[in-house]
């Protein structure tokens, strides 16, 4: 269901790698995906910013660096790694706890529109 409806993608050449670990930029990549098939199946949402973006010192030039940019909007999901300090840590393991604290944001946030 998530690939049919373009919330996940596969790598290049095909691949999915479904048992390799997920960076926090690949996690922060799909919810903005999950949150707008969420808002409107079959459509193109555009998900709304609810307070001011957070610059992170490690992001810039990075390929997910506007989706960072734009999900630290939109009710904080993308969060400063371990939420101290300005670091994002894109390439870090998103850990259990992350992964379910930014699908808890997502949901909050859809749910409010």
């Amino acid at each position: 269901m998530a690939r049919n409806n373009k919330i996940v993608s596969y790598y290049q050449h095909g691949t999915f790698k479904p048992t390799q670990p997920v960076t926090r930029a690949e996690l922060i990549a799909v919810l903005p995906r999950g949150a707008e098939f969420g808002l409107s199946p079959g459509k193109q949402p555009n998900v709304v910013v609810k307070e001011p973006s957070k610059t992170f010192s490690d992001t810039q030039n990075y390929w997910v660096a506007s989706i960072i940019t734009q999900m630290s909007a939109y009710c904080s999901v993308a969060a400063a790694f371990k939420e101290i300090g300005d670091r994002f840590a894109f390439d870090d393991s998103a850990q259990r706890n992350y992964a379910a604290a930014a699908t808890w944001w997502v949901l909050k946030c859809v749910k409010a529109q």
